[in-house]
């Protein structure tokens, strides 16, 4: 019934077989106990697996975790600019702050939170007095912050001239981060990366253009791939003298109102011009490289990381370009009707002469105020491509409406007319293009006059750097054993660079 199999013996090939396997699986214990005893022992080499499996499914992880935080900041940004109430908040949390320091110190830095219920201020000057009223030291709280309160314990009161410029999404606890620029030197630096550095450059000089009564801004050639503007020198040379004394009659005397120029890496020479007519108060400059004297610098990292050693700050900025330009468009379909981030002074509005503005395209054209022709261009910064049927199709019908040439007359009979006389040498000149609406001035030169604001070039996507952007809530399960701790730096070192900032900005 049963059934019985005959298994013959193994022959030599098999006993070989059998004989290496046997040496491979003996090799191989003998290496894994080695293993183990180079780790420490069995425990720290099964810790040592289990974080190498938690290291290699967040590193897969990571670019759906940076795609999260990148829109998270995006909409923080966003919300602040879309928030008519916002700018008023800020104001008066910064006011609020300057009445209850001492004379000396003041507030130069606010920070709203997401939900706009709490406002952070940092106060600047030697010796401030404690806290008063609503505020609280911020010290125990995630960065630098000094005073911290509640956004509905502040009262709104009357204040000094402000310009506040919203520079990013603080690090280490969300919110958006505005700075007043009208508390610091009138020149303000971004460095470091190039690509993160000019989308910060472009994201600030949008922001000042689309004030409703900001200063007017003058872009240098550079500055935009889209914006063939003047040259540098030409901007500069068209300023007052600063050693010329007192401002001549009809110049800007407010400092809200003085004329901004924005460059890119400018020479020394221009550097050391630009410091000098900032210090005379000829102009305030955005500055793409570094520049002598008392300014702001931020550097910028990479990944989007936003450092402002005088500040105090550290911040993340890859969606402050994109929050700026969304707003712009939206703005333009629908103007806002808002409290305004820039806050006039209480004296009568001066007019910047024609001779101390170039205008923003024709180097040979006698300048005008920009805030004279209506609503200005405004400096987009440069954005990822994408398409919006609605915008696309309300720009092209406001563009064709306003600057359509007339129909034609019908035509007549044809006549036999004389010889054409040879036309003089200033009507030689080809006839402007229908973009811009050619007014004539003195000495026969042309001012050419934007209609619509240019749009933005599409530049690379800004990159957030993963390492730099691990949640804190991971940081004591993904510790790995720390290496040698390099030599201190100063505040202004970029984490990417490596190199050490000969200057830092200067503490206001």
């Amino acid at each position: 019934m049963y059934t019985r199999l005959a298994l013959g013996m193994p022959d030599r090939a098999s006993w070989l077989i059998l004989l290496g396997f046997l040496a491979a699986l003996t090799l191989l214990v003998w290496l894994m106990a080695r293993l183990i005893r180079s780790q420490g022992g069995l425990r720290p080499t099964c810790r040592r697996i289990v974080w190498e499996v938690r290291m290699t499914r967040r590193a897969f992880a990571e670019p759906f975790r940076v795609f999260s935080r990148h829109r998270r900041w995006a909409r923080i940004l966003s919300g602040y600019l879309a928030d008519p109430a916002a700018p008023g908040t800020a104001l008066a949390a910064l006011d609020h702050a300057d009445s209850t320091t001492d004379d000396g110190c003041y507030a130069l830095a606010v920070q709203l939170s997401p939900a706009r219920d709490q406002v952070r201020v940092v106060v600047a000057g030697r010796d401030p007095l404690p806290p008063a009223g609503p505020w609280q030291k911020a010290t125990a709280e995630p960065g630098e912050w000094s005073w911290s309160a509640p956004a509905a314990s502040v009262d709104p009161s009357d204040g000094p001239e402000r310009m506040l410029l919203a520079v990013g999404v603080d690090r280490r606890q969300p919110g958006a981060v505005l700075v007043d620029w009208m508390r610091g030197p009138a020149a303000l630096a971004v460095e470091g990366d190039p690509h993160a550095s000019r989308g910060v450059l472009h994201a600030l000089a949008a922001q000042i253009d689309h004030l409703p009564d900001g200063p007017p801004v003058q872009v240098a050639r550079g500055v935009h791939p889209r914006h063939p503007g003047p040259d540098l020198d030409t901007l500069l040379d068209a300023q007052p003298d600063p050693l010329s004394g007192p401002l001549p009659d009809g110049v800007c005397a407010e400092p809200s109102l003085t004329p901004v120029v924005v460059c890119w890496s400018p020479t020394p020479e221009q550097a050391a011009r630009i410091s000098e007519l900032c210090a005379a108060g000829r102009l305030r400059a955005l500055v793409g490289g570094r520049v002598p004297g008392a300014s702001w610098t931020f550097h910028a990292e990479p990944g989007g990381r936003l450092l402002a050693p005088g500040l105090h700050l550290d911040l993340e900025s890859a969606a402050l370009p994109r929050a700026i330009a969304r707003t712009i468009r939206r703005d333009r379909r629908q103007p806002p009707a808002g409290t305004a981030v820039l806050r006039p002074g209480p004296a009568a509005r001066a007019t910047v002469p024609a001779d101390a503005v170039p205008g923003p395209r024709t180097e040979a054209a006698p300048p005008r105020d920009a805030r004279a022709d209506g609503q200005r261009d405004a400096v987009i910064p440069a954005q990822p491509a994408y398409t919006d049927p609605d915008f696309t199709a309300d720009y092209a019908a406001d563009f064709d409406a306003d600057f359509a040439e007339p129909a034609p007359a019908p035509a007549l009979a044809p006549e036999p007319a004389p010889a054409p006389a040879p036309a003089p040498a200033s009507e030689s000149a080809p006839a402007p293009s229908p973009l811009f609406s050619v007014t004539p001035s003195g000495g026969g030169a042309a001012e050419e006059k934007p209609g619509k604001a240019e749009t933005a070039a599409p530049p690379e996507h800004a990159e957030t750097d993963p390492a730099s952007l691990e949640d804190s809530g991971d940081d004591g399960d993904l510790a790995e054993p720390a290496p040698a701790v390099p030599p201190s730096r100063s505040g202004g070192i970029s984490a990417a660079s490596g190199t050490t900032n000969e200057r830092t900005s200067s503490q206001p």
